[in-house]
């Protein structure tokens, strides 16, 4: 059975994944549509700071 910490470290690295996909996807559009890439910017920070909140807590509990 997971332990909370172990959810918590898959939950962050799919967010981590998620996230650096955003950024492949949004340099990708950058090439088409700038309006796009500035959407794309401000996802990936929101993702960003999404795993910042989450998985810096986690950090001080389990290293």
């Amino acid at each position: 059975m997971f332990n909370l910490n172990s959810l918590h470290t898959i939950h962050c690295s799919l967010h981590t994944i998620h996230c650096s996909l955003h950024t492949i996807h949004c340099s990708l559009h950058t090439i088409h549509s700038r309006l796009h890439s500035i959407q794309c910017s401000l996802h990936t920070i929101n993702c960003l700071m999404h795993i910042a909140e989450h998985c810096n807590q986690l950090r001080h509990h389990t290293f």
